[in-house]
């Protein structure tokens, strides 16, 4: 993908040596794109796949999209495939970089994907990200913010709204322990 300044957006398809461009119909920023994370809840050692949801998609539609995830690595591991795409974006090409958090445990899933034929102009889940609970046996809560995101070069822009996976459940055993009255102060 790149830009020629004049805000079209270019998609090139090394597989067929194409580069299609992309204009929309509406001028940048006026008809914002909504994007959320809901809080989720999850148990320890449980999977977690939190949906990226899109709300609305304005203009002529979505063909590139980056998005940049931050989370507390330490609470949420990512799995093997930490990001995938959703029936909104089957066919879309998808990339990501996992990015360490340095004297931090917040780490950052960068994502760019695009497509060069199904442009999105419906609402759904754009993507997923994918985690594994720590296995952890008090309850804990991780961020999960959008601190990046940019869609078709700059157009639309997009709205955010933040979330969070909470891990809840704890193990414990209560017995119950029968226990004698005391004898004292009782008359025969």
């Amino acid at each position: 993908m790149f830009t020629d300044g004049s805000g079209a957006l270019y998609i090139v398809d090394n597989g067929n040596n194409r580069v299609r461009k992309v204009t929309t119909a509406s001028a940048p920023g006026e008809n914002p794109a909504e994007l959320s994370v809901p809080d989720t809840v999850y148990s320890y050692s449980q999977p977690a796949s939190v949906p990226v949801r899109l709300a609305s998609t304005p203009g002529a539609g979505i063909v590139a999209a980056e998005v940049w995830g931050a989370f507390d690595g330490d609470l949420l591991l990512p799995q093997s495939a930490p990001v995938t795409t959703t029936a909104l974006t089957a066919d879309w090409t998808l990339e990501y970089n996992l990015v360490q958090g340095v004297g931090s445990s917040m780490d950052t899933l960068k994502i760019a994907m695009a497509t060069d034929n199904d442009t999105v102009k419906t609402a759904g889940d754009l993507l997923r990200f994918n985690f594994t609970m720590a296995d952890r046996r008090s309850p804990a809560s991780s961020p999960l913010a959008l601190t990046h995101v940019l869609f078709n070069a700059g157009d639309p822009t997009a709205t955010i709204t933040n979330g969070s996976v909470a891990l809840v459940g704890t193990d414990g055993t209560i017995t119950a322990c029968r226990s004698r009255p005391s004898r004292a102060g009782r008359s025969r």
